[in-house]
């Protein structure tokens, strides 16, 4: 690394009031039950945040099942069934599609299309752990932006390594901001006279070239490229309002933190204290072999049940450390919540 390369460094910003916005870090915009979530875009891993809630309201919709009522209230045998597979899902096709946008058509817009969802959702059977996920085919942008077209014209009508923080002032704004430099201080060497430190996330990059015919080494090592992350800080809307904002850090649990958190905000109907808290779950590949990763606090029986499905669990003591605001539309309440399973805090508000 050259004083050149940090010279030379340019930060991508979504504007969209340019003449031609640079559509590659637009934000990633999805639904999930009437709310708006908006997340960060490729490298980070918003996009796969999303694909796991679409795939989830796909599951509702096709076997006629509600999370947060009967067998999928939270920590029941079906809720984290259900959430392990679409985790598995996402992961699939997170490690084949997931690069630097400036270098890899990423397709967002793909891994997001309903047809695509619908195909993925067709792999997933309630009460079942399938044996494996692949990498699905999205398709592309440009056949994403014909069946939208079609559609309109028919119908009329996305720890010590790591920091997340959450801010939100007096009038409402907010920002959720997760920074890393990936393992214990990153390099160990600090910045002479700029006073931060750098990372060590080469390893972020694939571990072997991947170009072949099957793997489009979104994710390969180059010079000026960004590697993949998981971090995906995350803003939820009802309507016009903001309505929420959290992140956390946690490696490839950051993702699946912040699904647990919006199902338990969203589905769950917890106080924003208590949906930070409760115990969570990881599974981060779609192979075979994976375990989940599994934090203390579900019941025994439902353990047993979901390893008699054929899942394996690896106990831990934590998986990610959500920091989170909540503010209620138009009564002007704020409320905060700092997770327990690492070093945090809530300054300024009252938690919740």
């Amino acid at each position: 690394m050259t004083c050149a390369d940090l010279a030379n460094y340019q930060l991508g910003v979504f504007d969209p009031d340019l003449a031609v916005p640079d559509l590659n870090h637009a934000p990633v915009i999805g639904s999930y039950h009437g709310h708006t979530i908006v997340t960060a875009p490729p490298p980070s891993s918003g996009v796969f945040l999303v694909q796991m809630l679409d795939l989830l309201e796909r599951l509702e919709a096709r076997w006629g099942f509600s999370i947060g009522a009967g067998n999928y209230e939270f920590g029941e045998v079906g809720t984290l069934n259900i959430m392990q597979e679409v985790m598995r899902a996402a992961f699939a096709d997170r490690a084949r599609w997931l690069g630097d946008p400036d270098f890899f058509p990423v397709p967002v817009a793909g891994l997001l299309a309903p047809s695509y969802i619908q195909t993925r959702a067709g792999l997933i059977t309630p009460g079942q752990r399938r044996s494996s996920f692949s990498a699905g085919s999205p398709p592309t942008l440009a056949a994403v932006q014909q069946k939208q077209a079609s559609t309109k014209e028919e119908q009329e009508h996305e720890g010590v390594d790591t920091t997340h923080y959450t801010i939100i002032d007096e009038a409402g704004n907010v920002v959720s901001v997760t920074s890393t430099i990936s393992d214990l201080w990153g390099t160990g060497l600090m910045v002479r006279g700029r006073g931060f430190m750098l990372n060590n996330q080469l390893p972020n990059f694939n571990d072997d070239p991947q170009g072949t015919a099957a793997n489009p080494a979104a994710n390969d090592v180059e010079g000026g490229k960004s590697p993949r992350t998981t971090i995906a800080p995350t803003l939820v809307f009802l309507g016009d309002e903001l309505v929420a904002g959290y992140g956390s850090p946690g490696g490839t649990g950051i993702i699946n933190a912040i699904l647990q958190v919006t199902l338990n905000l969203v589905d769950h109907d917890l106080s924003l204290q208590t949906a930070v808290q409760r115990p969570r779950l990881s599974i981060d590949s779609g192979s075979s072999s994976a375990d989940t990763e599994i934090e203390s606090g579900f019941a025994a029986s439902v353990r047993s049940s979901l390893q008699n499905m054929g899942y394996d669990f690896d106990s831990t003591s934590s998986i990610g450390a959500v920091q989170a605001i909540v503010t209620y539309p138009g009564g002007g309440q704020q409320y905060g919540a700092a997770d327990t399973r690492r070093i945090g805090g809530v300054s300024g508000l009252d938690q919740h």
